[in-house]
């Protein structure tokens, strides 16, 4: 996950070199290990979409008469594998792999299909943070928070397993927010 990618919708940066000074980046969540599980999880996503894309179309050129079944299940099945990959997509773009704060910047990078993508917003547009899954399901606790930012419809999902949180600090940019 480097610093590669495109940036988020454009941005007005700080230009008080003071304020540089006195905020300097500062990484608040990491998280490569499970990041990389992510990664392999959607490429096999990836690859059961492709697959399941040709078994349906096998399917539904095997099908003849007397086999008008064949059609509709090759046509659910290569409908289920585009869906699946296509969950895997989206998931990638709103896991988040890192944030850094700059002054009054958030920089958040998610997954991308090849490099790590950064979106760039003002603290202002932080919106909420919630905690979720605290409870335990079939014996496994796996919370996370979710960030919710303007002008975003799906919120960023931060695993809060990671190797670093400070969890407080993501809290408080939402503060800073609000007392802005």
């Amino acid at each position: 996950m480097g610093k590669g990618g495109r940036r988020g919708r454009p941005v007005r940066r700080p230009t008080a070199p003071a304020q540089r000074r006195r905020d300097p980046p500062r990484s608040i969540y990491e998280n490569r290990r499970q990041a990389r599980k992510v990664q392999w999880v959607s490429a096999g996503a990836l690859l059961s979409m492709v697959g399941s894309i040709w078994w349906g179309i096998a399917l539904i050129r095997g099908a003849g008469p007397g086999h008008e079944d064949d059609i509709y299940w090759g046509a659910f099945v290569a409908i289920f594998g585009l869906l699946f990959g296509a969950c895997a997509a989206v998931y990638r773009r709103v896991y988040a792999v890192r944030l850094v704060t700059d002054g009054a910047m958030v920089t958040v990078t998610t997954l991308g299909w090849v490099f790590a993508t950064d979106d760039v917003y003002e603290i202002p547009d932080l919106v909420s943070v919630h905690r979720r899954g605290d409870a335990y399901i079939n014996g496994v606790q796996a919370p996370w928070l979710t960030l919710r930012v303007e002008r975003r419809r799906i919120p960023y999902v931060i695993d809060v397993q990671a190797e670093r949180v400070d969890e407080r600090a993501i809290r408080g940019l939402v503060r800073r927010r609000q007392n802005d």
